[in-house]
């Protein structure tokens, strides 16, 4: 479901923002000034490499361009144009918006403007921090001061590599994809296991098989190493392809129900060709994983 970020409170939205912000980069300094009530135009300054970034947040349901020209304006007043302004939205942002927020910012002095409406940021935050989006979204507090944001927002962020493998290995080793298909098999939620492991690699969010939410963890997209994240991409169109033939099969009735008349029977009947290919996609998918760890012992 759609986040409605302007239902929470400014400072809340800003609280979100530095989280966020503050993962992107290894910053020289990054400080949360919107905070303090003496920011000067800055909710959110950063400094990398002698460059500075200013977030400036605006959580309302749609951005008007007088926001954005006064709050621009109190930097240029203050003289902290910053060399990268970003300007996140909570709601939505035309495309004509866009456009005039980004010339006043670069006649501004910005050499680049970036603007944000809330669905472009809640997409990256689903993408790449998806345990800030569980704080904001189920309640799980922030702390207040910046230090603690940055301890909070870092925690899951010093996983190596390998630590996600393991930990995306674990949710791969599950029924869904271990259990040895036969002509009769019972197959509850078969379908819905697939797809909570297409999520857990995208979005790091875990689910037991109601649907239930155990763990957020890194995302395939939090590897590093350019060559294992091409690996595991690869590895998630297997899975896709996987979920979409059983969705094939059971149209072509060569996997079909039992017959015995009950809808909740998990019980279904296979053909000896889609025991084949269904159990040769898993086998393959698994084999694919090992390459990428070793230790990862879960086999078909």
């Amino acid at each position: 479901m759609r986040i409605h970020f302007s239902d929470r409170p400014g400072v809340e939205f800003e609280r979100l923002t530095f989280a966020y912000a503050s993962r992107q980069k290894d910053w020289d300094k990054i400080e949360w000034l919107g905070q303090v009530g003496h920011d000067g135009g800055r909710d959110v300054w950063g400094e990398y490499k002698n460059e500075s970034t200013c977030y400036l947040c605006a959580n309302h349901s749609q951005l008007t361009i007088n926001k954005a020209k006064g709050d621009i304006d109190t930097l240029a007043k203050k003289k902290t144009v910053p060399n990268n302004l970003v300007v996140v939205c909570g709601g939505t942002v035309s495309a004509n918006l866009r456009k005039k927020v980004q010339d006043y910012g670069k006649d501004a002095g910005a050499k680049t403007v970036e603007v944000w409406s809330g669905v472009e940021f809640e997409e990256k935050l689903r993408k790449e921090t998806p345990e800030l989006i569980k704080r904001f979204v189920e309640g799980e507090p922030f702390p207040d001061s910046p230090v603690d944001l940055i301890k909070a927002a870092k925690d899951t962020a010093n996983k190596s590599d390998q630590d996600i493998l393991e930990l995306l290995g674990e949710c791969i080793d599950r029924p869904a994809m271990t259990t040895r298909l036969e002509m009769e098999s019972s197959l509850p939620n078969f379908q819905k296991g697939l797809e909570d492991i297409i999520e857990v690699l995208n979005t790091g969010v875990h689910r037991l098989r109601s649907g239930e939410v155990i763990r957020t963890i890194p995302s395939r997209h939090r590897i590093a190493d350019k060559n294992m994240k091409k690996k595991l991409s690869h590895i998630t169109n297997l899975v896709v392809q996987l979920r979409d033939t059983f969705v094939s099969l059971k149209k072509k009735k060569e996997i079909r129900p039992c017959g015995c008349g009950n809808d909740d029977c998990p019980t279904f009947m296979l053909s000896p060709e889609a025991c084949r290919i269904m159990d040769g996609k898993r086998r393959e998918i698994l084999d694919e994983f090992r390459k990428l760890n070793p230790d990862f012992k879960a086999k078909l």
